[in-house]
C-alpha cells in the first residue's frame, strides 16, 4: 500500500490571478533549473493551470490511479493574512475537500487548514470534525505564527478532543515564507503537552533534517514526511540516500512517511518517478547505504498507515 501524507487540494481560482501564476512558474522554473531538469516554463504553465484547481477531486483520484497512490491526506491552507481570510472563504473550501473524502472514503483522508490566528479557530475545528468530518489539521507556521503558541494551544486542545493528527509544515522555504516559524523545535512542547495527537513534521526541516530526527527520536508519536525530498532525490541521489539512512538510523525505521506535495511539483519531477525511486532502493542504493524491503515498504504506506490507524 502507498499512502501520501501530503497532497494540497484546491477547489476554486480564487487568489489565483496571474500575477500568483507566473510566480509558481517561475518558482518551479527556477527549481527545474538547479537540479538541470529540462522543462520549459511553458510545459511547467499548462500543467499548472490545467491541474491547480480541482473542484470535484477527479485530477486527484486520476493522479492516484495513474502513479499507484492507494490513499492520500488532502487539505486546504488556511491563511488569516490571504485570499481566504474571510471566514465564509476558508469553509468553503474545507467543505468541498471535505465532500471529495466521503465521497472515497477508502481513498481520501481529509485534512483541515486551521490559521490559530482566528479568533474562533477551536470553534471551526469543532464544526470541521463534526459536520464535516475531518480527520486531522493541516498547519502552515510559515505564514505567521508559531505552532506552539497560546492560541495553537486552544485548537491543539480540541484536536486532542477528537484524537486528531496534526501535519504541521516545517522547513525552508522562499519569501513570502517565514522561516524562523517552522523549525520542529517549535513542535516539542506540543508532542509533551499532547501526547494523544499524533504529530508529521512536513519536510521533515528539509535540509536541516538533523535537528527534526533528534527529536522524532525521543517522541514516540512525532513522524516525518518526505515531502519535496523527491528533489534532493534527484539532484544528488548518492546525498539522498545518505541523509535517509541516517534519518532511520537516527529517527526510527516506523518513523518516515511518504510525501509528495502534489500536484504542485508534478511538471518537475512526476510522482510516478518519486516512487520509483523509493522501490528501487534496496537494488540502487548508493555505496555505504543499504535499504531494506521492509523499511522501503514501511515508508511508503505502512507506518502511516499505523500511525493513521487506517
Amino acid at each position: 500500500m502507498i499512502i501520501d501524507v501530503h497532497y494540497h487540494i484546491r477547489t476554486d481560482d480564487k487568489g489565483l490571478d496571474a500575477e500568483s501564476i507566473e510566480w509558481r512558474v517561475n518558482w518551479l522554473a527556477g527549481l527545474s533549473t538547479k537540479m538541470g531538469v529540462k522543462v520549459s516554463a511553458d510545459q511547467i504553465r499548462k500543467q499548472v493551470v490545467e491541474t491547480l484547481v480541482d473542484p470535484d477531486g477527479e485530477h486527484m483520484l486520476q493522479w492516484m490511479d495513474e502513479t499507484g497512490v492507494d490513499v492520500v491526506v488532502a487539505f486546504p491552507v488556511d491563511n488569516i493574512e490571504g485570499p481566504y481570510a474571510a471566514e465564509d472563504a476558508i469553509i468553503k473550501w474545507t467543505k468541498a475537500v471535505a465532500d471529495i473524502a466521503n465521497r472515497n472514503p477508502d481513498k481520501v483522508v481529509a485534512f483541515a487548514g486551521v490559521d490559530p490566528r482566528r479568533k474562533n479557530a477551536p470553534q471551526l475545528l469543532k464544526r470541521y470534525v463534526e459536520e464535516f468530518g475531518m480527520k486531522g489539521v493541516k498547519y502552515h507556521p510559515d505564514l505567521g505564527f508559531y505552532p506552539d503558541g497560546e492560541e495553537s494551544y486552544a485548537v491543539m486542545e480540541v484536536a486532542a478532543e477528537y484524537g486528531l493528527t496534526l501535519l504541521s509544515h516545517t522547513g525552508q522555504l522562499n519569501p513570502p515564507y517565514r522561516n524562523k516559524y517552522a523549525h520542529p523545535i517549535y513542535l516539542d512542547d506540543l508532542a509533551v503537552d499532547f501526547p494523544e495527537v499524533k504529530i508529521i513534521a512536513a519536510h521533515m526541516n528539509n535540509k536541516s533534517w538533523q535537528d527534526w530526527a533528534v527529536l522524532a527520536s525521543m517522541k514516540d508519536h512525532l513522524y516525518g514526511d518526505l515531502a519535496m525530498w523527491q528533489f534532493h532525490a534527484e539532484a544528488d541521489y548518492d546525498r539522498f540516500c545518505r541523509a535517509l539512512r541516517e534519518m532511520i538510523d537516527t529517527a526510527g525505521p516506523d518513523k518516515i512517511l511518504f510525501a509528495t506535495d502534489a500536484p504542485g511539483f508534478e511538471p518537475i519531477i512526476p510522482s510516478k518517478r518519486w516512487i520509483e525511486i523509493m522501490r528501487s532502493l534496496p537494488e540502487n542504493a548508493s555505496p555505504g547505504t543499504s535499504f531494506t524491503t521492509q523499511e522501503v515498504d514501511a515508508m511508503l504506506g505502512g507506518n502511516a498507515r499505523r500511525a493513521l490507524g487506517l
